[in-house]
């Protein structure tokens, strides 16, 4: 009989920082379920064409020079945009039950659930939500501490979203549109049925994710009696970044990839030689990276800039998302940052 190429019976589909990564690995380690090794591949966020997003970096060539693998994941660049190439991801998926991969790109980008809809009408997806304002800022600390983001102050990031959406970039640096997810949502639950739709909230995955594993298994109808290893959390911001003493220097001994090695906690790649290596390791020092709490006046702002969106989100998923709709206490706001 000649190979059939298998294709997802489950997609998640978003939210990006709300700690899809470490959901991506837990789903992984089950038996019955095959997940793609390749998470965010984007294929029905960008079938059939290269994505040509703008960035920081097509403004400010020579300040973002040697974050090219960065700027490139963050542009959707690497994106798989070809059906054959899609479909190599899951060669090895085998008698697996349940078959899936990670994009969350998907609940964000318009034509990806029309995509979706027309190759997978039976695919059962999965979101996992954290509260927008809590996301936006989260993101923003991440982009700040890669580099990526050229401004310093989050309140000016957000006022430059407009323009920057005007001028194409890439929507990773759209810390308020990504997290307006009542439209997002609902366009799969337009083409979809309820049953086949799985929201999960972060609240609830951060402090117990066995029991969103478990659900969640038994959406996908495989044995909720299997327990993942949680210890890790995966994609979490890091506490510490490597930075070089002398960026003209890291520059000459083509650094980037080991500081991508070095902040992984990974063995640095050889770059041109034993030397070589060491005098790029030699020019670097490790910066503790603190997160400082969201000011009040701005989280004040975006909670009421969500309050409509969350407000008719609740409706559609049929969750109470109260908690999300008032300003949290100051300890409360203060913790939580460093999410995935």
């Amino acid at each position: 009989m000649p190979h059939v190429t298998r294709l997802p019976s489950f997609l998640l589909i978003g939210a990006a920082k709300s700690g899809t990564t470490s959901f991506h690995e837990y789903l992984k380690q089950h038996p019955e379920i095959f997940v793609s090794r390749r998470k965010e591949p984007n294929y029905f966020a960008f079938q059939g064409r290269s994505p040509d997003f703008r960035g920081p970096d097509d403004e400010h060539p020579r300040r973002f020079r040697g974050l090219e693998k960065r700027l490139r994941v963050a542009k959707y660049q690497e994106s798989i945009v070809t059906a054959e190439g899609y479909q190599r991801l899951f060669a090895r998926a085998g008698s697996a039950t349940a078959v899936g991969e990670s994009s969350v790109s998907y609940m964000f980008i318009p034509e990806a659930a029309d995509r979706i809809h027309e190759a997978l009408p039976q695919v059962a997806l999965l979101a996992l939500l954290r509260n927008p304002v809590d996301r936006a800022y989260s993101k923003f600390l991440q982009f700040r501490r890669e580099g990526l983001e050229p401004i310093a102050d989050f309140s000016a990031a957000l006022d430059a979203e407009e323009e920057r959406v005007r001028r194409r970039w890439s929507p990773t640096w759209y810390y308020r549109r990504r997290g307006l997810y009542f439209e997002q949502l609902e366009r799969y639950y337009a083409r979809f049925d309820r049953e086949r739709i799985l929201v999960l909230l972060y609240d609830d995955f951060a402090p117990d994710p066995a029991a969103v594993m478990r659900r969640t298994f038994a959406f996908l109808g495989v044995s909720e009696s299997f327990t993942p290893d949680l210890s890790r959390r995966h994609n979490a911001s890091e506490r510490s970044v490597w930075i070089p003493r002398s960026r003209s220097l890291h520059r000459l001994l083509g650094g980037p990839a080991e500081v991508e090695a070095m902040s992984a906690g990974k063995r640095p790649r050889s770059v041109s030689g034993e030397l070589r290596r060491r005098l790029v390791r030699s020019n670097l020092r490790r910066v503790h990276w603190t997160h400082p709490p969201m000011d009040e006046a701005v989280r004040h702002r975006l909670t009421g800039e969500f309050r409509e969106d969350l407000l008719r989100l609740q409706d559609l998923i049929r969750l109470d998302l109260s908690r999300w709709l008032e300003p949290p206490s100051e300890g409360a706001a203060a913790s939580g940052q460093s999410a995935e």
